[in-house]
């Protein structure tokens, strides 16, 4: 399973997902500068960066990752005991867990009473990747001798 990361759309959804939450508090903040703008796009990638690293610490050892300048592609083998279905819900969940580390650490910066809204978001997808990963269609047999 290729999980393939685009990094331009993951800065697109941080950037969407930002200027809308700064819309909704225009009324209590109005010169705040919470939205991500094309400028900080250097301190967003460095938040990628972070985001990258901290997935691949909980993520099985066994994965191979491919770094280009415009994408990241990661490699899950396959395991046949996994139910296929679950490789979108993995694919998303770790698109998903690295917007809302971008987030998280925006939002440090610009909002902190935001942060705990990504932390919680980080944590329940951090969850249902390792379950997807490890979630088998059928139980491990395994033989008992008698004795």
């Amino acid at each position: 399973m290729i999980v393939t990361i685009v990094k331009s759309g993951t800065l697109y959804r941080a950037k969407l997902v930002s200027y809308e939450y700064a819309q909704m508090l225009v009324e209590e903040y109005p010169s705040a500068k919470i939205p991500i703008s094309s400028e900080d796009s250097e301190l967003i990638n460095m938040f990628f960066d972070s985001a990258l690293a901290s997935l691949l610490d909980f993520l099985p050892q066994d994965i191979s990752v491919s770094n280009e300048p415009m994408q990241v592609s990661i490699t899950i083998p396959d395991n046949p005991l996994r139910n296929t279905s679950n490789n979108i819900g993995i694919d998303t969940g770790i698109k998903d867990y690295i917007l809302n580390y971008i987030l998280n650490e925006w939002y440090k910066l610009r909002n902190p009473d935001r942060c705990q809204f990504h932390i919680t978001a980080m944590n329940k997808e951090r969850e249902n990747i390792n379950r997807r990963i490890n979630q088998r269609t059928e139980p491990v047999r395994r033989t008992q001798h008698p004795w």
